[in-house]
């Protein structure tokens, strides 16, 4: 054991060149059988001839076959694989178990197998078996060797890492070679201590663990040892059994801190330990995890409330106390998925949340969920091995072809079928089952499947990455209850303590079994408050009382009885349920007496109540004599504020005739300006059609334009709005543009301000005082006279802007008249009404007070 076979044989497989090898691993139990064999074996074959076998021509299958020792005798005495790999190897080939037993002679098949020492559930194999191979001793490394190769690994990942880090590797090494040793030395596996199994996987599941650190994380050697701690304790201190036996090795621990890293002892010793890479875990922008320290409870408490939270969208509410052992417990499990072919084995009594902590920590680790129990929920019969195999499946085409991540949370292992558990134990060893899909047209379908997805790969290649795939994204969960099927479990299947990492889970703290009863209690508020706190004290000592007992009842009849927190859970919610349902029956009564109690106060209060209803007349007939002089006041005083109002709107009015009448008069007198315009407009677009194309070319091909022709266009440019147009090239340019005469035509003169035209007018006075004017060519002539319309144009139009301005205040004091009036009018309605309803209010009092006089007569 521990010495290198099974990695030195996958590493030799792993080497070799796909086109001319198939690569095939199979791991033997206690429970395989030949056919299983026979199966995973007829997985890669093909037909060649009538009789023979083989992989597909052209290569060679290379079929590797773990832990050959461990299938178990039959009543003959024969390990009936070893037996069908002796013919196998003897006459080179085997009997067909589906077509009449035809013989089929197998070629280009190359066997390579590995074994432990006998003992330990593990078989002598047949001599004859082992005359036909060749058979090598593998020793155990030496320490020197098992610390080069880790050193290696750790020194190869902290090359970018701190000098203090780089330096404490080598003290690192050392210090986790000792304490294997001593774990080795002092932890033997027994009866009872059947899981204590260790050898190098575990060596190199604490140094994979301490390969997830980042540089920028960690920066000094404090926090280096305290990785190695965090990961020496979870892979070996959590697969011990007893307390004592961890008491031991976290001495011999601190003992080695103390010899190679004196000065961190402290910080390193610190609890609680958690480490993991879930502070980012419900991020939305995929941000990349870093493994760091925790730090404490609190901080991964909340964390873990938000994760509740988005949980609940995706899977519905899943009910937990986040109390700290759970947290601690929670934490392990995540880290666990979260390593490199990370598969977990949690250990506890049923009712101990195993599965609502592996289904949060695979959440959390943004992984699938699959749950598969063992027993049906609504029939309560076991699984049976054609159901599981489906299920698998359907996983394995999810992991290997869609490469989804995914966690399997196999339920109750200790009560499955022997079958599964081999199905299971191939899984945790491999990674894959062949015998899964012995239907070569499933496996045309799957490869094709795959090709779909992951275009430009060949067979060869998708059957690789398919299995690559599956090695990698798949996570089984293991939750089993202790108890004697646990060691024969273990023996028979090794996958289960090799490649697993342990976590027990052993009775919840005090504090634990407070948090949870109070959670139950406090749901829906049944028990006052002023109680809650004794209920929880007596939940608590009734199930610590049921444990004791349990351990009495067990010494007495070794009849074992376990009580857990869904046991506690089921109490406190009946308890509940019994105060919820007394106190119903307690209202019901309650409500009885009350309503007998309020007919006898109706009874007598009857008398009374008429008494005062005849003093209650009298005093209604003086108050409503009261109320009819207060109306009569008000109506009087209605009808005067109405002949006001009448008054108001009657002036407002003729004001508002006055103010009609001048609108009407200044509109008049803007729109003369505007019938004056309209020519100078007409006129204006009359010249610009003067001017042809012909012209703007005769003009633009002047090299040196006369005074007028520059000064007529800075005017179109000014009058345009167009800044520095000084030089010939930019009136030029202007000129040029296709849509020249347009923009002229399309010139809107009322945005021209007084500035633009102060400035032409300017240019204008100055060129008619420097030229003859008569001199000027025709295109010149109506450049000038367009000049002189717009501004024409634009004088007559300063003389509107005032008018229009007028009009403008004139429209609004208008509407604001307007409005008022309306409001007067309004006014003048709605007190009408009153007045109206004042005086339908006072007939109606005057009504009422003739009633009364009448009843009291």
């Amino acid at each position: 054991m521990s010495s290198g076979k099974t990695a030195t044989m996958k590493y030799f497989i792993r080497n070799l060149d796909q086109k001319y090898y198939i690569k095939m691993a199979l791991n033997l139990s206690a429970r395989t059988s030949s056919l299983d064999v026979q199966q995973n074996l007829e997985t890669n074959l093909e037909r060649h001839s009538r009789k023979t076998y083989g992989p597909p021509i052209g290569k060679r299958l290379v079929y590797f076959i773990d832990d050959l020792n461990l299938p178990q005798m039959d009543e003959c005495g024969t390990q009936q694989p070893i037996a069908l790999l002796k013919s196998i190897f003897d006459k080179q080939g085997m009997y067909d178990r589906h077509k009449c037993f035809n013989w089929k002679e197998l070629v280009d098949i190359c066997f390579f197998a590995a074994m432990n020492h006998i003992g330990g559930g593990r078989n002598e194999l047949d001599t004859r078996f082992l005359s036909l191979c060749s058979v090598f001793l593998l020793p155990f490394p030496s320490d020197d060797t098992i610390r080069y190769i880790f050193n290696s690994i750790l020194s190869g990942h902290t090359k970018s890492f701190t000098e203090n880090i780089k330096s404490a590797v080598h003290n690192i090494i050392n210090m986790t070679v000792h304490l294997y040793k001593l774990v080795l030395k002092k932890l033997h596996q027994t009866p009872e201590k059947f899981i204590y199994v260790f050898n190098l996987c575990h060596i190199s599941f604490i140094i994979s663990g301490m390969t997830r650190i980042m540089p920028n994380t960690f920066t000094t050697t404090e926090s280096f040892v305290r990785v190695w701690r965090n990961e020496f304790t979870r892979v070996i201190c959590d697969r011990l059994i007893y307390h004592q036996d961890r008491k031991m090795i976290e001495r011999h621990l601190t003992q080695e801190l103390e010899t190679y890293f004196p000065s961190q002892v402290e910080y390193v010793l610190r609890d609680p330990l958690l480490f993991g890479d879930c502070r980012n875990a419900i991020s939305s922008n995929n941000q990349i995890r870093i493994y760091e320290d925790l730090i404490d409870y609190d901080s991964v408490f909340y964390l873990f409330q938000e994760i509740l939270l988005e949980y609940k969208k995706y899977h519905g509410l899943l009910d937990m106390v986040l109390f700290n052992d759970a947290l601690d417990h929670l934490i392990r499990i995540h880290r666990m998925l979260r390593m490199d072919r990370g598969h977990v084995l949690l250990i506890g009594s049923n009712g101990n949340g195993k599965k609502s902590l592996s289904k949060l920590a695979a959440f959390t680790s943004g992984y699938e969920i699959f749950i598969n129990n063992s027993f049906h929920s609504k029939h309560h019969f076991k699984m049976n091995e054609q159901k599981f195999k489906h299920d698998l499946k359907n996983i394995f085409l999810k992991v290997g072809i869609k490469n989804q991540p995914t966690v399997f949370i196999v339920d109750k292992v200790d009560v499955i079928e022997e079958g599964i558990l081999e199905f299971i134990n191939n899984i945790l060893t491999n990674g894959f089952v062949p015998s899964l899909f012995l239907d070569q047209k499933e496996n045309l379908e799957m490869v094709q499947r795959f090709k779909d997805i992951n275009t430009n790969t060949s067979s060869e290649i998708t059957t690789d990455m398919f299995l690559k795939n599956c090695l990698n994204n798949l996570h089984i969960v293991l939750l089993m209850s202790p108890g004697n099927n646990l060691r024969l479990i273990f023996r028979n299947y090794p996958g289960f303590v090799n490649k697993t990492y342990v976590n027990w889970i052993n009775k919840w703290p005090v504090e634990a079994l407070n948090a949870v009863v109070e959670k139950v209690l406090i749901n829906d508020q049944v028990i006052p408050d002023v109680y809650v706190s004794n209920v929880i004290k007596q939940s608590v000592y009734m199930h610590k009382s049921a444990e004791n007992y349990a351990k009495t009842f067990f010494n007495h009849t070794t009849r074992k009885i376990c009580f857990t927190l869904k046991h506690l859970v089921d109490c406190t919610q009946m308890y509940k349920n019994l105060v919820k349902k007394k106190s119903s029956l307690s209202l019901i009564k309650s409500q009885d007496i009350q309503s007998g109690l309020e007919k006898i106060e109706e009874s007598t209060s009857e008398l009374g109540r008429i008494h005062d209803t005849l003093l209650e007349q009298d005093l209604s007939i003086i108050q409503k004599n009261e109320m009819c002089q207060q109306l009569t006041k008000q109506i009087s005083d209605t009808r005067v504020l109405i002949e006001e109002i009448i008054s108001i709107v009657n002036n407002s009015t003729e004001k508002l005739n006055l103010k009609k009448e001048q609108i009407i008069n200044t509109k008049k007198q803007m729109e003369e300006l505007v019938d004056k315009t309209l020519p100078i407009l007409s006129t204006t677009r009359t010249l610009l059609n003067e001017i042809s194309s012909d012209d703007l070319t005769e003009l633009k091909s002047l090299d040196t334009p006369s005074e007028s022709v520059m000064t007529l266009l800075e005017c179109v440019a000014i009058l345009r709005g167009i800044k520095d147009m000084n030089t010939w090239k930019s009136l030029s340019d202007m000129i040029e543009e296709p849509n020249f005469l347009n923009n002229l035509q399309e010139l809107d003169a009322n945005k021209i301000n007084q500035r633009h035209q102060t400035q032409v007018r300017t240019k204008l006075k100055f060129l008619k005082k420097t030229i003859d004017i008569q001199s000027i060519s025709k295109v010149e002539c109506s450049i000038l006279n367009f000049i002189e319309s717009i501004l024409k144009y634009c004088h007559i139009y300063q003389d509107i802007i005032p008018l229009k301005n007028k009009i403008n205040k004139f429209d609004k004091d208008y509407l604001n008249d307007t409005l008022k009036l309306k409001e007067h009018e309004d006014s003048l309605k709605n007190t009408r009404c009153t007045l109206s309803n004042l005086e339908k209010s006072l007939d109606d009092l005057s009504k009422e007070n003739i009633k009364l006089k009448e009843d009291n007569c």
